[in-house]
Parts: C-alpha cells; structure tokens; sequence
C-alpha cells in the first residue's frame, strides 16, 4: 500500500555570501529528494534577503528559500539530513505541513486571522463590575431615594404642624 503524498513547506536560510554552485546544489538536492520520494515540486523560490535578528556562525544576514512541494514523509527526512550535513551553507531551516485554504492556490497570501468585531474591540476596553462596584451604585441610588422623601414630606404637612401654622382656626 502506497503512502498518499502529503504537501509540505521547507524554508531554509542560508548564507548572504553563497556561491552560485552551492545554491544550486542545495536547490537540485531538494528537488531530488522530493522526487525520489514519489514527489513534485509545486513552489521554489527566493522569498527574502534579510538583516537576522541574531548572529548566526558570524552572519548578520541570510538569504530565505522557500519550497513547497507534495511528497512522502520520507522526503522531509532526506531533505532535512542533507540540511544538517551542509551546515557551513544552510544557516536554519523549518518544515511545516502545508494546509491549502479553500479558495486560494499555494503561496496565494499569508494567513491572517480575521478582525474581532466592533462589539468584541467594545468590551476589550469595559472593566468587570465588581460587587463593591455595585454596593457603592446601589448605595448610590439609596440617598437619592431618601432625598426624594423629605421633599415629599415637605409637600404634605402633617396634621400637628397645620394646626400649630395655621394659627386660629375655630
């Protein structure tokens, strides 16, 4: 039973000073791995010549080489041995499995993830309410209550302070 091929994605950095021939040898030894292994390269190309956040064997640059290609687990095996044996060439390197989104070819974009809503960005900025919060709201609400019965009581004279203010009545 034949193992289906599975789609990867190698990026290998190497060295800003490679000569021609060495490039080409590391770029002919991934396409022979991959297609000795029952594969084909779908994508090979330079992706970036960048300043390296670190100093890498002395290199303060790199070259990126990016491959994406369909192939047995094998090949990543060979592709990643030969890696480790041209160490004084490839700097860094990484193998990922390549998940193809509906609608878009290989190497179509970056994956972003989709903005939270407006209401999501809203409640980023709301504090939770704790029950202190709300003792000191619903103590808030209490004085206005008891300020609205004096002036309700003011409103109403009782039957003591009619007769005491209203002077004589017989």
């Amino acid at each position: 039973m034949a193992i289906e091929p599975r789609k990867y994605e190698t990026l290998y950095l190497v060295r800003p000073d490679i000569s021609p021939e060495d490039l080409l040898t590391i770029q002919n030894r991934v396409e022979q791995s991959v297609a000795g292994n029952g594969g084909e390269i779908i994508k090979s190309e330079k992706w970036a010549e960048r300043d390296l956040a670190y100093r890498i064997e002395n290199y303060t640059r790199g070259t990126y080489y990016i491959a994406v290609y369909a192939a047995e687990p094998k090949a990543v095996t060979d592709i990643e041995r030969y890696f480790n044996l041209s160490k004084n060439n490839v700097l860094r390197f990484m193998t990922v499995n390549y998940i193809e989104e509906e609608g878009k070819t290989a190497g179509a974009g970056t994956n972003v993830p989709p903005r939270p809503s407006e209401q999501e960005d809203q409640s980023a900025f709301q504090t939770p309410h704790s029950e202190s919060e709300e003792q000191a709201k619903g103590g808030d609400e209490q004085p206005q209550e008891a300020a609205e019965q004096p002036q309700e009581a003011a409103e109403q004279p009782k039957g003591d302070e009619e007769k005491t203010q209203g002077g004589d009545q017989s």
